[in-house]
């Protein structure tokens, strides 16, 4: 039977400590002086010598926080503790004392100090990351609920940026049941991940449901748990949302990859070219296809490295093609993986799916997922991409793109073999100017990757 021995104490300084450590028996309690912690003991004592994994939970004032940390525990034979900001203080607790604070109470000989994890929602959650980066090697794991990856400091107010120690710390970040400030913490949250080492272990869990008017975490963090309770390192728990978009775009890029096999290139039409300092881009698109230069976004050699020209056979249609010429030195594999972290640094999902080389030539199927104010976009993408060189310092980049219901795999793999057959990429230095072609461009790194976001 999985027991959690509860320990909430009230303290007079920037903590309060609260009630109970009980099993749902009748509680019988003990109180020292009143400059002392108020621990209540109830049920199943603590077994003799026996040390339990614990949950520390960072508080605030009117926080439900605790009735969740409850929840995700159950039955478990874990010490729950809380450490409580009061408003009075008008801060939280202070990151570096809260671990010598635990330490220092009694029932400390319980714990074991390497199954610790933190959990806090949106009140503690600056000073979790804070206690994180400070001593990453004292906690166990990490549970973020409902609580945006935020820090301020002196000069603004960031994206946490974890360094590679406090990356080997495992983390749980659910989003809330909030829908608009939900979207909010999924992509910053996103945002965060797309720098993270693959090695790290974090889970961006965007189901929190309520439950007893608090949010509650995926189901799967209860495994989660598990694993650091038995002392071993835990696995990456589901991403729902990644999963429903794999179930949706799986047999659509199995369908474009059998047509990549088997099919032929689209009839050849126009020739387009966009000359745009540092780079000349050419390339003969498809027939019936058009440029839109709406839907190109500025060259920028630090934030948007690309020359680009937007083709579609539909103007304000959802089945399009961006065609890149990529300030880029390396391979063409790297060029599509720099590329892919480029949007999930703007909290854009990417999936890929499949991914293989022809030639010279780097191919990929991905689909991306991105909300806008009123809706969220999705695309299944075909992309093509060729080495750089030191000397040529370009590239070319494409990606044939489909938003539509039932993307159209045929179409995507006849286009890409056309515009990747044809398309060159020339560099000729200089400073990027607009020209009369680039009217419609957006401001770099802010335009969506559909100007049909337009319709």
């Amino acid at each position: 039977m999985r027991r959690t021995l509860l320990i909430v104490f009230p303290l007079g300084l920037a903590f309060g400590l609260g009630s109970g450590l009980g099993w749902g028996a009748s509680p019988a309690t003990t109180q020292s002086a009143a400059t002392k912690p108020k621990v209540t003991v109830g049920g199943v004592k603590p077994a003799p010598g026996k040390k339990y994994p614990a949950m520390l939970v960072l508080a605030g004032d009117g926080d439900e926080i605790r009735g969740t940390a409850s929840a995700i525990l159950g039955d478990r034979e874990w010490v729950l503790v809380t450490v409580h900001k009061t408003e009075s203080t008008g801060r939280d607790a202070r990151p570096g004392g809260i671990l010598p604070l635990v330490q220092a109470q009694p029932f400390s000989g319980s714990i074991d100090p390497n199954r610790i994890v933190l959990l806090t929602g949106p009140k503690g959650a600056e000073t979790l990351m804070e206690v994180l980066d400070r001593d990453p090697g004292k906690i166990a794991a990490a549970v973020f609920i409902s609580a945006a990856p935020v820090r301020r400091t002196p000069e603004a107010i960031q994206l946490w940026q974890p360094d590679k120690e406090t990356w080997k710390v495992p983390m749980w970040a659910t989003t809330g049941t909030d829908p608009k400030g939900a979207v909010q913490v999924l992509l910053m949250w996103r945002q965060v991940a797309a720098s993270a080492p693959k090695d790290a272990c974090l889970t961006i869990d965007p189901r929190a449901g309520e439950g007893g008017g608090y949010p509650v975490p995926d189901d799967g963090i209860g495994k989660w748990l598990d694993a650091i309770a038995a002392g071993k390192a835990p696995s990456v728990g589901p991403d729902r949302q990644a999963e429903a978009e794999r179930g949706f775009y799986e047999k659509f890029a199995a369908e474009v990859l059998e047509a990549m096999k088997v099919g032929t290139a689209a009839e050849a039409g126009q020739a387009v070219a966009k000359t745009q300092a540092p780079m000349e881009v050419k390339v003969v698109a498809p027939k019936g296809w058009q440029r839109d230069e709406r839907g190109e976004t500025a060259y920028d050699a630090e934030t948007s490295p690309f020359v680009q020209l937007y083709l579609t056979p539909a103007r304000e249609g959802q089945f399009f093609a961006r065609v890149c010429g990529a300030k880029w030195s390396g391979k063409a594999a790297d060029l599509l993986a720099d590329y892919d972290k480029r949007l999930g640094e703007r909290g854009f999902l990417v999936i890929p799916y499949r991914q293989w080389t022809a030639g010279a030539k780097a191919f990929q199927i991905s689909s991306v997922l991105w909300p806008t104010k009123d809706k969220w976009h999705r695309w299944l993408i075909v992309s093509a991409a060729g080495d750089g060189g030191e000397r040529a310092k370009a590239a070319p980049l494409i990606m044939v793109m489909d938003a539509s219901a039932r993307p159209d795999p045929k179409a995507m793999a006849a286009a890409i073999r056309t515009l990747a057959d044809s398309m060159s990429v020339q560099w000729i230095g200089g400073e990027p100017r607009r020209d009369a072609g680039d009217a419609g461009d957006k401001k770099p790194g802010k335009a969506g990757m559909n100007a049909g976001e337009r319709r």
